[in-house]
């Protein structure tokens, strides 16, 4: 019997998408239920697939998200099914905080409960979902901190996605949707390690600057060093202030953070010539001008990082943010992306959101890599 199942679809017809991912996991699961199954979809479909997979399989513990791109080793599409069935050699829990954008903290009894549920720590991480644009991801990530960082449980995960036409991101847990939550696995493996990695197509330049005007609350910026961060940003670019929506993908903002680059993602230039960002920044933070690097050097880098811990991977969980889809789209490279991907560390599935999340901080423009042996 297989340990894991990759289930894929591009067919638009959502009853035949669903059957042709069911087909896949049936073929190898036979008729043992999936300890858990993950799954990615395009917005207009996930909460037809999320009812229906509890149907299929209500045994199995089942968590989904719905995403701008699907993409797995069996391919990738915007409209698209893409699944990961966990059958055997894996531990699981789970649980959902809600009123992320407020009060998460409300819910860390279902963090709690999580924990109790598996028999050890060891080669435990906890995956988790949020839906975007609530600018919650730091409650999350604390509410998530204040349990599992204690007890060596590290937090990975992302924010959901969606295509250009939807407005909302969705997640869904035993096929009940959310749209202000968080939902989360905690997953052992029985088998060998877990590696979590962060991929940075970024690197610093020689420009850094000091935040000396935020709205933390509101994720925005007004000053670098104690000017229009508009006017410090074109500056340093060498470009017009309206010019800046064309660069700004091509150049994040970087946090330095206990010696790690983070990268965070500007969202809106607004009216006023604040931006307004995905991650939360604070003053008095030292931000780095980023630029962008060879893609295939950091490609090495990624898999001679990932090799050394994990030298044969069973299977790997992909967060991809939006933009750098977007960018790799843009720059006709994400087949390639996609297919070095499989190349390097076989079957997998992926996800495209809004922010992604690892080791308890948010970030963007960021590959999260989650590797079991």
């Amino acid at each position: 019997m297989e340990r894991y199942v990759v289930g894929f679809s591009t067919e638009e017809d959502k009853e035949t998408a669903f059957e042709e991912n069911c087909v896949q996991i049936l073929k190898k699961a036979g008729a043992k239920q999936p300890v858990a199954i993950v799954f990615f979809s395009d917005y207009e479909n996930f909460e037809w697939y999320s009812i229906q997979f509890k149907k299929r399989f209500p045994n199995s513990t089942i968590i989904g998200a719905t995403t701008y791109v699907g993409f797995s080793s069996l391919g990738y599409a915007h409209r698209s099914l893409t699944s990961l069935s966990l059958i055997s050699d894996i531990e699981c829990s789970f649980g959902v905080l809600k009123e992320i954008n407020r009060y998460p903290m409300k819910y860390v009894q279902s963090i709690k409960n999580a924990v109790k549920s598996i028999s050890s720590t060891e080669n435990a991480i906890c995956l988790e979902f949020s839906t975007a644009r609530g600018k919650s991801e730091e409650l999350v990530l604390d509410t998530f901190a204040s349990i599992l960082k204690p007890i060596n449980i590290p937090v990975v995960g992302g924010n959901a996605g969606c295509g250009d036409n939807a407005a909302q991101t969705l997640v869904s847990l035993n096929g009940k949707i959310f749209d202000n939550a968080c939902v989360f696995l905690i997953l052992r493996n029985l088998r060998g390690k877990v590696f979590l990695y962060k991929e940075n197509i970024y690197q610093p330049t020689k420009h850094f600057f000091t935040v000396t005007d935020v709205n933390r609350d509101e994720l925005t910026v007004y000053e670098l060093d104690k000017k229009p961060i508009t006017e410090v940003i074109s500056k340093t670019l060498g470009i017009k202030k309206e010019e800046l929506s064309d660069y700004i993908l091509y150049h994040p903002l970087g946090r330095i953070q206990d010696g790690q680059v983070y990268i965070t993602d500007c969202d809106k230039i607004l009216d006023d010539g604040s931006l307004s960002f995905y991650v939360r920044i604070y003053n008095y933070t030292r931000l780095c001008m980023m630029e962008l690097n060879d893609f295939e050097i950091v490609r090495k880098r990624t898999v001679k990082a990932i090799k050394s811990v994990i030298e044969k991977p069973a299977f790997t969980i992909a967060i991809n943010c939006f933009n750098r889809s977007k960018l790799f789209e843009k720059n006709k490279v994400f087949d390639a992306f996609v297919q070095n991907l499989k190349s390097d560390y076989g079957d997998f599935i992926g996800i495209s959101g809004f922010g992604e999340q690892i080791n308890f901080t948010q970030l963007n423009q960021t590959l999260v890599l989650v590797v079991f042996e």
